[in-house]
């Protein structure tokens, strides 16, 4: 018995070891899979929705999508500490409150189902969009807020995704956005070209960042900061450009 314990304890080590990697592939298997969806999505939409308020929506989502991202994280601690080795491997060797925004396309999908696509391209995203911000939504891609504006609509639409694992997936990269760059979603109402404005770090329960008015159409893109933690929220807001699709 003695003898086969050493052995136990290295199928332990390798299981503890290989889980981040598993975790990664199931992610990058499902994010493909909604990519394919909303592709085909943009072929296709049958749109319906009732008037409602929708702040107390905002705000229930919002809170779910903190509980997303901080569930991710401590999930991938061991990225965190893989990363940071190699890092010092490497340098050894050298506006408004919230009101209603109207009918929404999205009033009746179903939470998880794809909805579109957005594409980044300074900084290389190219993402099935997603409706909802809970766990298993945000591991297969961006998430709307549900309860935020619809894209191309009049108001903030909220949009988040993880900050993601050493692979560069997701918003990974969205630290490098600069005023001026553009974020491209696409829905089968038409395509939209946001430019971005402001970027900023907030408290993880700073809701203002989704307050929106009823002349601008804005995007809101939130993600974890700095990497491997929940501490912080990264945010980037875009303003629609003229020649969008409406």
């Amino acid at each position: 018995m003695k003898k086969k314990i050493p052995y136990l304890i290295i199928i332990i080590g390798l299981l503890v070891a290989l889980y981040p990697i598993a975790s990664n592939l199931y992610s990058s298997y499902w994010e493909n899979k909604m990519l394919q969806e909303a592709e085909a999505l943009l072929n296709f939409h049958n749109p319906s929705g009732d008037e409602e308020d929708l702040t107390q929506t905002v705000a229930y989502n919002f809170t779910q999508m903190n509980q997303s991202f901080e569930e991710y994280e401590a999930a991938n601690e061991g990225d965190r500490e893989i990363e940071e080795a190699e890092e010092e491997e490497a340098l050894s060797d050298e506006r408004t409150p919230l009101v209603d925004d109207g009918p929404s396309d999205t009033d009746y999908i179903e939470q998880g189902a794809v909805i579109g696509k957005i594409e980044i391209p300074s900084i290389d995203v190219n993402l099935p969009l997603l409706f909802g911000s809970d766990p298993q939504t945000l591991d297969r891609g961006a998430g709307q807020i549900i309860g935020t504006a619809d894209p191309g609509e009049i108001g903030n639409t909220g949009i988040a995704a993880h900050r993601a694992n050493r692979d560069g997936r997701f918003f990974y990269r969205l630290d490098e956005l600069d005023v001026g760059d553009e974020i491209i979603i696409k829905t089968p109402q038409g395509t939209f070209v946001y430019t971005v404005y402001d970027t900023k770090i907030v408290d993880p329960t700073d809701l203002s960042v989704l307050n929106r008015n009823q002349t601008d159409r804005i995007v809101t893109l939130i993600t974890c900061h700095p990497r491997y933690t929940a501490d912080y929220r990264l945010i980037v807001h875009g303003k629609l450009s003229e020649g969008s699709s409406l």
